[in-house]
């Protein structure tokens, strides 16, 4: 055992070469932005847009989380209740990376291949493959548990 306290946090190599490797691909990334973006304003609104963003996360994202994971919780008990949250996080982020083909963002640009697919047919069957098998997980994890 060491000396130290619990409380006390120690990091290993793995970490330190992570911090590392992360921080240079990161100033890499800066450097990339720097140097495409020679504007001053552009450099402003993109730098406003990621403030933006990360309030967005942390007020309106992470909060809506929290609440459906609650009434989740409310509503799917006991070996219902893993499979529908895993069911409800997925369906999240699937609605969130089809919200922009599904608003049609893209429509205004003239050029029909940007979104050339039909995005309501494809979200729904995305999440139908989240469903299934979300749905055959629970009714296991039910059978199993009456057993």
């Amino acid at each position: 055992m060491s000396d130290r306290s619990t409380s006390e946090s120690t990091y290993g190599l793995p970490f330190w070469v992570g911090v590392a490797v992360g921080g240079a691909i990161m100033g890499y990334g800066i450097r990339l932005f720097l140097d495409a973006t020679g504007d001053a304003h552009r450099r402003i609104n993109f730098a406003a847009w990621l403030v933006g963003l990360d309030l967005a996360h942390d007020l309106v994202l992470v909060p809506l989380g929290l609440a459906v994971a609650l009434g989740v919780s409310c509503v799917a008990r006991g070996s219902w209740r893993a499979p529908v949250q895993a069911g409800a996080v997925i369906s999240g982020a699937v609605l969130l990376v089809a919200l922009a083909p599904l608003r049609h963002t893209a429509a205004s640009s003239g050029n029909p291949t940007i979104q050339p697919l039909d995005y309501r047919t494809a979200t729904l069957t995305v999440l139908a493959m989240v469903w299934v098998p979300v749905l055959g997980w629970g009714a296991r994890r039910a059978a199993r548990a009456r057993r």
